[in-house]
């Protein structure tokens, strides 16, 4: 069923509808709180409407019946008859079928044009209603999820600034640093200050054999993990396309000596 005409169907079928079908809809349609709010509202006066569009049953309505025998005023000037009811309520039966005790009620209902006009109220609205207690607990899920933050990704070197510039500058005199690279600012951000999220620019690395394995062995030593999607997220060829480095790459056992020698010597 599709969202424009979800509630419209569940009101005038003729079998019940799983409520699997309806909590897969919720979870695809109604993903906040705002809209399923909404759309409870909407429910509530569906079934309202529907339960005004054949009267409401109370001792006055009772005594014409008793007066009138086959005939009960559902709507000011319409008059239908216990015939009619029970037409109307036997196109339920066969999508129904599986309710035994309602329908053991319908039969003892069967010649009671009051009872059975609620037993119709009843199974028209049957899909509605559960369809309304599926909301209201999706909504108590919504209202408990806690409310993902914006957790800060960065390589979290271990070295402090001081250390990450004289790596800043080791790296500037490589055969793998870019023309026209980013600053020392940048780099320290990448390595150590904040989040990556949003990074307008990236360590650009010049695109000749090796280059993977330089840049492997500089964040192991800087980072002493790897992560492939953050790195390939700092890092790109001196071109800007993407440098697709893996966890496989490995890195260059020179370059991890030159900068360990370099560290231990802050």
């Amino acid at each position: 069923m599709s969202k424009r005409d979800f509630k419209d169907q569940l009101s005038v079928l003729k079998y019940r509808v799983d409520n699997n079908k309806m909590r897969s809809y919720m979870r695809k349609e109604l993903g906040s709180e705002k809209l399923v709010e909404r759309e409870i509202q909407i429910v509530q006066s569906m079934l309202n409407n529907r339960c005004k569009r054949h009267g409401i049953i109370t001792e006055e309505d009772n005594i014409v019946y008793l007066k009138t025998g086959n005939y009960f005023e559902l709507i000011k000037g319409v008059k239908q008859s216990l015939a009619y009811l029970q037409q109307e309520i036997n196109r339920y039966r066969k999508g129904f079928s599986s309710d035994t005790t309602f329908w053991y009620n319908v039969d003892k209902d069967w010649n009671n044009l009051p009872a059975l006009l609620m037993d119709l109220n009843e199974i028209e609205s049957f899909n509605l209603q559960c369809y309304l207690s599926e909301l209201e607990i999706w909504k108590s899920e919504l209202c408990s999820t806690p409310i993902l933050k914006k957790v800060l990704v960065t390589m979290n070197s271990k070295y402090d600034e001081a250390a990450l510039k004289k790596v800043y500058d080791y790296l500037r005199n490589t055969k793998y640093w870019a023309d026209n690279n980013i600053g020392s600012r940048d780099f320290i951000r990448i390595f150590k200050t904040s989040s990556i999220d949003g990074l307008s620019k990236k360590l650009r690395i010049r695109k000749i054999g090796g280059s993977k394995a330089f840049v492997r062995a500089l964040v192991d030593v800087l980072v002493g993990a790897f992560d492939a999607k953050i790195v390939n997220s700092c890092f790109c060829y001196e071109d800007g396309g993407a440098l697709n480095i893996g966890i496989h790459n490995r890195p260059s056992k020179k370059v991890s000596e030159e900068l360990i020698k370099l560290l231990s010597d802050i």
